[in-house]
């Protein structure tokens, strides 16, 4: 899905930003950060280390745009789904309670890069395959990390439950 997603980063700046994140001037937003696949940097965080050996946590979000003037950064992680538009909208598989996509964007939020922001917004994509066997994008989820203390202290546990720590 990486080829593709590439053509959707101008349309999520155009129509997403202004309205759903206040965004005044989208120009103000660039993209910081674009996972291209093997050839991707690979960014680190010096505060959730593996407790077996301390090394750091590595990780390669989907997207990232930042607004270096509001000191905001929109972390996006991406995720496919054999599952049609119907079954995530009205079935049992809803994307706004898969808890390991939230742990994964919980962790991009913890990227050096990233943690000095003021303002970090983690968002939830789903793509699904639509009756035209083209991939589309469902309905997108998203969370302020700072404000959401039980998101983090729930993310947390399941960290450490994994063998991880947070300094």
């Amino acid at each position: 899905m990486g080829y593709l997603a590439h053509f959707t980063i101008e349309e999520i700046r155009r129509d997403h930003l202004r309205p759903k994140w206040n965004a005044t001037n989208n120009d103000i937003w660039s993209v910081d950060y674009c996972d291209k696949g093997e050839d991707s940097e690979i960014l680190e965080s010096s505060v959730l280390l593996r407790s077996s050996d301390n090394r750091k946590l590595r990780g390669k979000p989907d997207l990232v745009l930042v607004n270096r003037s509001e000191s905001h950064a929109i972390v996006f992680e991406r995720k496919t789904t054999n599952k049609s538009r119907d079954e995530l909208l009205y079935g049992e598989t809803d994307p706004s309670t898969w808890p390991n996509c939230w742990a994964q964007l919980w962790a991009y939020a913890h990227l050096d890069r990233y943690l000095g922001s003021k303002t970090i917004t983690l968002v939830l994509q789903p793509w699904y395959w639509n009756e035209n066997n083209y991939l589309t994008m469902g309905h997108t989820f998203d969370r302020q990390f700072q404000r959401d203390d039980q998101f983090d202290a729930d993310n947390l546990e399941l960290f450490k439950r994994y063998g991880g720590i947070r300094i």
